[in-house]
């Protein structure tokens, strides 16, 4: 089974997004463990990514108009 960590800044509000969310979880539970991060601020987020070290590690990055695989390499 793969571990997936969901690192966000705030949390998700609107009802249908947490529905949304939920039902991917599920959908997805036999092949993927999913953790939440959530952080209050851009700072906090980077300061939980520092925190896995300096093993490789790829990062999915959602930021406005930008979507897609980061590799960071420590």
């Amino acid at each position: 089974m793969y571990k997936v960590k969901i690192y966000s800044v705030g949390k998700t509000k609107e009802p249908w997004l947490q529905d949304v969310l939920a039902e991917y979880e599920m959908r997805l539970s036999s092949t993927l463990s999913i953790e939440w991060i959530l952080c209050k601020t851009t700072e906090q987020l980077e300061h939980a990514l520092e925190k896995h070290g300096k093993a490789p590690t790829w990062f999915i990055v959602l930021w406005r108009n930008l979507v897609g695989p980061v590799r960071i390499i420590g």
